[in-house]
């Protein structure tokens, strides 16, 4: 389930290192993953410093919508895939 997700957020990391390399600039885009494979880190951070871009998958935003007992993201469907 979290294979797309994880492919993702590795194009993200390569879009984003390689825009960095070419401009010497802060890459403009904010991103995070969401999954059950992030235990590590701590989602109260998603909360107060929210990304532009989630990477998760339907389980957890299902799951964190209801916990938080309204919307906590708006629930999009991005129909392609970077390279």
């Amino acid at each position: 389930m979290n294979a797309l997700v994880n492919s993702q957020l590795q194009a993200l990391n390569k879009l984003k290192a390689s825009y960095e390399r070419r401009t010497g600039e802060r890459f403009p885009v904010t991103f995070a993953r969401y999954t059950g494979e992030t235990k590590g880190e701590d989602p109260r951070a998603l909360q107060t410093h929210p990304p532009q871009i989630v990477l998760t998958n339907y389980v957890m935003a299902v799951r964190k919508s209801k916990l938080a007992g309204r919307e906590v993201w708006r629930i999009c469907v991005l129909g392609f895939v970077l390279d």
